[in-house]
């Protein structure tokens, strides 16, 4: 017989709480009060972090009340949550979860503990594969998130318009049409790809075509996707020296082989590329504003690298990082608008001219497909 309440109706099966945004399942199970099987589910909730330390717990009326149960059965699991370092009352103020559980004081976070990752070397297996601890070694620090001087890849955020911003978004909404709801394509919303290629053909002289936009999250992303489509593991990449340190984990957590190339005066010197690694199978450039040093690659430069790219037959990835500013004078046409071979893949995001929490960037590969290519020379 399911185990009554006090006003004789059975324990609901399942229920969500409203107020508290919590589902309990409270089937019957013989032999264990209703308070302790409502203690146990808080208790989970907590440890499994779907309440948070310093959350305030639903009041006992207004649980007791959702759930259809007494009063007294809601106080019952809460003290019993108390009593064991769960939760505290607060005089007045209601109960909420403790900033300390009795698991954090008993066991050491993980990173903490000397005995967290198995000793490989005692043949243990390893916890991630090759790949993934290649990607656990990138981190995942973010830039500041205020506007600090000096510090790169930060757009003046308190200068962004954001009233107009808020009025073109509400704008946007009022003509949201049900087919703009489900599934976007892959690559991403056509309409945007197409404005992004055309802006693209008129500020930057790409040769590309809406369908030739492919929308990430950022250069970053970008980057992983093609070191994925683009490489095997081993085949050598060139990148800058001194360059930016996203483009090295993104190529070796692909199993790359990176060669660094020194940057001089006219940007990356393929010379000294040629006489390192003679057969790169990709060729990382940041031409328009190198990072971190800030030098634009020479035109001369730009044609001996796309003249060597054709020869060997590698393939170049440019990040066009921060193109959109000049003190002076225009800037070179993008490096892709000078390839006839297509070879050239052209990365760009919209975190500098916009904003970094957008998330929104995007590559473009050129209209020739890889059966256009010539046949390299070796």
């Amino acid at each position: 017989m399911p185990e009554q309440l006090s006003c004789g109706e059975a324990v609901p099966r399942q229920y969500a709480a409203s107020g508290s945004l919590l589902a309990f399942n409270l089937e019957p199970d013989s032999g264990q009060p209703v308070y302790a099987r409502l203690y146990a589910q808080l208790r989970e909730a907590i440890l499994t972090g779907r309440v948070e330390a310093g959350t305030r717990l639903p009041a006992s009326r207004v649980l007791a009340a959702e759930l259809g149960l007494s009063r007294n059965t809601v106080v019952a699991a809460y003290t019993r949550l108390a009593d064991e370092g769960y939760a505290h009352a607060r005089g007045g103020a209601g109960v909420y979860v403790a900033s300390v559980l009795p698991e954090d004081a008993a066991f050491p976070p993980l990173e903490a503990r000397t005995d967290a990752v198995p000793d490989e070397g005692a043949g243990a297996p390893p916890v991630l594969s090759a790949r993934g601890r290649q990607l656990a070694a990138m981190g995942l620090e973010g830039g500041s998130a205020s506007p600090v001087p000096f510090v790169a890849d930060v757009p003046a955020f308190d200068v962004f318009p954001l009233d107009s911003w808020v009025r073109l978004m509400a704008r946007s909404w009022r003509q949201v049409q049900p087919d703009m709801l489900g599934y976007a394509p892959a690559a991403g919303h056509a309409p945007l790809r197409e404005v992004i290629a055309q802006n693209l053909r008129a500020t930057r002289f790409l040769r590309a075509a809406g369908s030739d936009v492919i929308m990430t999250s950022g250069s970053q992303q970008s980057l992983d996707l093609l070191a994925r489509v683009l490489l095997d593991p081993g085949e050598a990449v060139w990148v800058e020296e001194p360059g930016y340190g996203g483009t090295r984990s993104a190529f070796s957590a692909a199993g790359a082989r990176l060669v660094p190339v020194p940057v001089d005066a006219e940007g990356l010197s393929v010379e000294e590329g040629r006489r390192r690694e003679p057969l790169p199978k990709l060729i990382f450039v940041t031409p328009s504003h190198q990072y971190p040093l800030g030098v634009t690659m020479s035109m001369a430069r730009r044609v001996e690298l796309l003249a060597f790219a054709q020869s060997c037959g590698a393939l170049v990835v440019e990040d066009d990082y921060d193109s959109e500013f000049r003190y002076a004078g225009t800037t070179l046409p993008a490096l892709q608008s000078m390839d006839s071979a297509g070879r050239v893949f052209y990365l760009g995001t919209f975190s500098k001219s916009l904003l970094p929490r957008f998330g929104l960037g995007c590559w473009c590969r050129h209209r020739l497909t890889r059966r256009h290519l010539p046949t390299p020379k070796v």
